[in-house]
């Protein structure tokens, strides 16, 4: 018979920061847990300690895990990493098939074993967050924005390509359009109002930090 087992436990470990080879200065070797398009495993890892040119500390574990394509659940010391083509085929997902995160999960977790599925780990939390932080490191880098805690406003907004826009969708003689044909470059904004919704308290969670602050979408 066959007996399903990771890579690791046939003695593989991933070395970062030296193109696969042995870090000089490396420390013990820690066990992840990773989220691929596969299923949930676990991958024996071991991080680079070399100081950097420009510190004397080495270079953030995160980052390290980044550049190897894992994106990490938390930015102090990973445990759980996500594979970036995880997080990009759930954004997909989302967009044509409306699955949910939870949704998601469980698929990874009968991908990996689907008789057994409560013994599979479960990182139903940790994805949330990632994928959050994820979906907004996506929206900076294509509207050419740094991520920052205080981005300017509307700076993640995507312009209407429907609507005219000076310099961008329309004509360049527009300005010189006779006045019968004029309505074909009307730009005309709806606004709409909730007299209601100011009277309700909203709830809020001191720990549920936004990360646009009006850079995108109310």
């Amino acid at each position: 018979f066959w007996k399903r087992a990771a890579l690791s436990d046939l003695g593989l470990v991933v070395r970062l920061g030296h193109n696969g080879r042995p870090c000089p200065q490396a420390g013990d070797v820690r066990t992840l847990t990773v989220l691929h398009e596969h299923g949930i495993g676990s991958m024996e890892v071991q991080f680079c300690q070399c100081s950097q040119s420009s510190t004397p500390y080495p270079q953030a574990e995160p980052l390290q895990l980044i550049e190897f394509g894992l994106f990490p659940a938390t930015w102090t010391r990973p445990a759980t990493v996500f594979t970036i083509q995880v997080m990009q085929d759930f954004h997909k997902l989302t967009l044509q098939a409306q699955i949910s995160a939870h949704d998601f999960i469980m698929y990874l977790r009968r991908s990996t074993d689907n008789i057994s599925v409560d013994n599979v780990t479960d990182r139903y939390r940790e994805f949330l967050t990632a994928q959050r932080e994820f979906a907004f490191l996506q929206a900076t880098k294509r509207a050419g924005v740094r991520p920052s805690t205080h981005l300017p406003a509307r700076s993640l907004a995507v312009w209407c390509p429907a609507c005219p826009q000076p310099m961008m969708n329309m004509d360049p003689g527009w300005k010189e359009c006779p006045k019968e044909k004029r309505y074909l470059d009307a730009l005309f904004h709806t606004v709409d109002g909730n007299f209601h919704q100011n009277m309700r308290e909203k709830p809020s969670d001191p720990d549920d930090r936004p990360l646009t602050k009006g850079a995108a979408y109310f």
